[in-house]
């Protein structure tokens, strides 16, 4: 399943889609045409591709407690 991609518009569950089907509407392309459009999407949405992104911070403020052990944990593993 993947999510059918719109500029401008997050995904939403009605966007959802099996990668096998086939319809009138399925328009095949190659990788570097599927990164140029992601690329235009992020945009669109408002988020900066060459930004390094963190997720770290919007899920410490769900789960602190949890993910503080994730971040310490891979960072123990590293060193």
């Amino acid at each position: 399943m993947a999510y059918r991609l719109f500029l401008g518009k997050k995904g939403d569950i009605k966007d959802l889609v099996s990668i096998f089907d086939s319809d009138s509407d399925v328009d095949p392309c190659n990788f570097e045409e599927q990164k140029k459009f992601n690329r235009a999407w992020l945009v669109s949405i408002g988020i900066d591709p060459d930004k390094e992104m963190y997720p770290w911070k919007s899920l410490f403020l769900r789960q602190p407690v949890k993910t503080l052990k994730l971040f310490l944990g891979k960072k123990l593993r590293k060193s």
